[in-house]
């Protein structure tokens, strides 16, 4: 009889059978193997990742995405753990979810993250970047990488039947772990060969360079790739080798089952920093067939009752009960069947096989007592296939069959103990920087604002959280020391000097009493023309509307916008009349001589209001460009503004800033804008309009805008301000105060109050980072003995201390 998850209605074929039959496993293809190719379980494969597992069954493997399950509240959890138990419910098919940890290749991962050398004078500060990385690396996982899949098998009779089966299954799949908040990325064929390749050839992976196309031209077969030289399942009854390797599958054995199994049982299991495998099959029980079995089963136990009353009333025995084994068995029967009527569950078989492999037996014993010590703490038992090693292995494999039989007949809850999810990682391989590691799986954290959709972003922390040195000085020294890209950063508490003499950078000190200056009124000389065919005018003309606006303090009428406008415009087009050789660049004195040329009172009013900026005490602004204004590191400082000086001074260097990331975006390089003490600029009404429209603008030109700054409720309670969060995609919390945690969740969708939890008192440069809508509870702490520390830290009594110590040393 083949085997069917649907209800047979044939006659003369008891439910009991159809129940017992649903578990019975798998035939392999091969009884007698005549090489290794014979025990790969799989008859054909299609392009799509369709495989054809026997004659009639076909599957289709998904890679799963984690979900943040450990970091949720408990009353998250059990609202997690109701609709992780409606998407079983939902399971119709045959389903192997899979756990695999793999071999990583930390040759390759090395070469990916750490910073390559330039020989540019600044390989040293790579050096202690790789410190930290490689000091991460040891604490973590070391070699293991972590990955999920789903697989769904289906009885059809062809492939066609079998592709449209399965494409009218996958939507329903997908919708319902989205809903978890999880999703399902479907595999091709050269992706599912290649995760059956990292197990069957464990520290070959970089060898793998199967193409299928490619394949079927040259004439090798999938299994060939596949395919070890040596696959022995018959020296050893508890274990097999596969070339150089030596591994075992296991079994949760059915009896062994608690009444009660925790949900961080898989996890922790799955967790071992061990080569393994782990395959949960869930094998759907149709209603009817779950109910008439147990009808059946509560008959005959009522029937026993029944039988054994009748003894002990023939004996006189009237007061003495039935045994109370048989009383047990009756009211644990009639709990499963109100469960079925009542409480939305369904039944399933479920088996739980696990495999190991390893370098030599030694160490796969070694990996085996860990994996019964985490068993045994939850009072279950672990044990290895005898004689069937070889079946075992084709099931622990997310191929789709299943050649075993060790399972239990499990109700919905009790099979959703096994909870697949554990924390969600963040692990970019293209061009990624350094980001610490997670807190809870101690995987290092490595990401590219550049592939988010929005790279914008904000930093939020507390006076001492971290704000500068983790949340801006550690992502842009990554960003000097592996990229090309510029960095600028806007300094009103001068905490930035000691990184652009780190790496090099030029110092604007906006302030009255600075030697160092910056011309507002540069533009483009060669590519200035008469008719401003590139609108450089046009920009200047508005960007003056702007300084002169801050400088009468308040809105100008239409008037004296119509004069600002036609000065600036006769000021460039005098200039762009001259050959290019004899233009030189305006300044302000400049833009008021013009004014002195027109008749109305208001341009008299106007130059009156500008001559203090122009010719008089804060004339800073009037003077040609003498810093290095193309240097890739720019760091303006803002503390020492006067108060008449401050807006107009803002207004200037974000315009500054604006021309910088076109220049930039031109050339195809990207700019990284930091603004620390983010509400600084809010405060000022010109500012804070300049600043919100060139948040809106940056994306679209390479630039990536970080705001940093103490409180989240100051930057949510403006609605503009608030709509830039919530379009950033990059966010990192640090030691929140507890009315801005409180807040949290209206800023960020899908921080849940136990992610929250980690900002409530966490030390310097650790709490949340969020990329997209993927948040994770991070460590990015920095040893003080690492040269990185001593630049980046601005904590006063520190360097106090250390450079007291160094004279006494001295």
């Amino acid at each position: 009889m083949k085997k069917s998850i649907m209800p047979v209605k044939k006659s003369g074929i008891s439910k009991r059978k159809i129940f017992m039959s649903l578990k019975e496993p798998d035939k392999v293809n091969v009884p007698q193997p005549q090489c290794t190719q014979d025990m790969i379980e799989i008859k054909r494969i299609a392009p799509n990742g369709i495989f054809q597992v026997t004659e009639e069954k076909w599957s289709k493997s998904y890679l799963l995405v984690d979900v943040n399950y450990t970091t949720k509240t408990y009353d998250e959890q059990l609202a997690f753990f109701y609709d992780w138990c409606k998407t079983l419910n939902s399971f119709d098919v045959s389903v192997k979810i899979t756990v695999f940890n793999e071999n990583r290749n930390m040759q390759e991962v090395r070469e990916r993250i750490l910073y390559r050398h330039k020989e540019d004078g600044y390989d040293w500060l790579r050096e202690a970047y790789n410190d930290i990385i490689e000091s991460r690396i040891v604490e973590g996982r070391q070699g293991i990488c972590q990955e999920k899949f789903i697989t769904i098998t289906v009885v059809r009779k062809d492939y066609e039947a079998a592709r449209a089966y399965l494409s009218s299954l996958e939507s329903s799949f997908i919708n319902n772990f989205a809903a978890l908040s999880s999703a399902m990325i479907p595999l091709d064929a050269n992706e599912r060969i290649r995760i059956l390749d990292s197990f069957y050839h464990l520290g070959n992976e970089s060898e793998y360079d199967y193409k299928m196309e490619e394949a079927l031209l040259q004439g090798h077969g999938f299994k060939d790739e596949l395919a070890c030289s040596v696959m022995d399942f018959d020296s050893y009854i508890d274990r097999f080798y596969m070339d150089d390797k030596v591994g075992s599958i296991l079994y949760l054995d059915p009896e062994s089952y608690p009444t009660s199994l925790s949900d961080t049982f898989f996890k922790e299991l799955t967790e071992l920093p061990i080569h393994s495998i782990y395959s949960i099959d869930y094998e759907p029980i149709p209603q009817d067939v779950a109910l008439k079995t147990l009808e059946d089963k509560l008959m005959g136990v009522e029937n026993t009752i029944a039988k054994q009353q009748d003894k002990r009333n023939k004996r006189g025995a009237f007061s003495s009960d039935i045994s109370y084994k048989v009383r047990r068995e009756k009211k644990e029967l009639e709990h499963m069947l109100d469960e079925l009527r009542d409480n939305d569950q369904k039944m399933f078989w479920v088996g739980v096989t696990m495999g190991v492999i390893e370098e030599n037996e030694d160490k796969l014993e070694t990996q085996l007592t860990a994996i019964n010590q985490v068993v045994e703490k939850a009072s279950m038992r672990v044990i290895p296939y005898y004689m069937r090693q070889r079946q075992a292995l084709d099931t622990v494999l997310p191929i789709g069959g299943r050649y075993v039989d060790m399972m239990r007949a499990l109700f919905t809850s009790s099979a959703a103990a096994f909870v697949p999810f554990n924390v969600v990682e963040m692990q970019m391989m293209d061009q990624p920087f350094y980001y610490g590691i997670n807190q809870v799986s101690k995987e290092p954290i490595w990401a590219n604002r550049k592939k988010l959709m929005n790279g914008n972003g904000f930093v939020f922390a507390v006076p001492g959280g971290g704000k500068s040195f983790t949340g801006a000085k550690m992502e842009a020294g990554s960003v000097f020391l592996n990229t090309e890209d510029d960095i600028i950063f806007v300094d009103p508490t001068l905490e930035y000097f000691d990184v652009a003499e780190a790496y090099g950078g030029a110092v604007i000190n906006l302030a009255t009493y600075t030697d160092k200056y910056l011309n507002p009124l540069e533009v483009d000389l060669d590519n200035l023309d008469i008719d401003d065919t590139n609108g450089q005018v046009r920009d200047k003309c508005s960007f003056m509307l702007g300084i002169c606006e801050q400088a009468m303090d308040g809105e100008i009428l239409p008037e004296y916008k119509s004069i600002i406008d036609r000065s600036v415009r006769k000021m460039y087009k005098r200039i762009a009349a001259l050959p290019r050789e004899k233009r030189s660049q305006p300044i302000m004195s400049d833009f008021l001589e013009v004014l002195k040329e027109q008749e109305e009172t208001e341009a008299r009013k106007i130059k009156l209001v500008l001559e203090i900026f122009v010719e008089g005490s804060l004339n800073i602004f009037n003077h040609q460009t003498n810093i290095d204004i193309e240097n890739r590191v720019l760091v303006y400082g803002l503390r020492d503004l006067a108060g008449d000086l401050s807006g107009m001074a803002m207004l200037i260097m974000l315009e500054n800033i604006k021309q910088r990331i076109i220049k930039n975006a031109k050339k195809g390089r990207a700019t990284w804008l930091y603004v620390d003490e983010f509400h600084v600029l809010l405060g000022k009404p010109f500012s804070r309009d300049y600043l919100i429209a060139l948040w809106k603008q940056v994306r679209k030109l390479g630039g990536l805008c970080t705001g940093i700054t103490q409180n989240v409720i100051e930057v949510l309670k403006d609605p503009m301000t608030s709509t830039l969060v919530s379009n950033s995609e990059y966010t990192v919390l640090l030691k929140q105060a507890a009315p801005d945690a409180a807040v949290l969740g209206k800023a960020l969708e899908n921080i849940s109050e136990a992610q929250i939890k980690y900002t409530a008192n966490p030390k310097p440069g650790m709490g949340l980072i969020r990329f997209g809508n993927v948040i994770i509870p991070f460590d990015n702490v920095v040893d003080k003995q690492n040269p990185v520390y001593d630049i980046y830290n601005t904590n006063m009594h520190e360097k106090a201390a250390k450079k007291q110590a160094m004279v006494g040393f001295e």
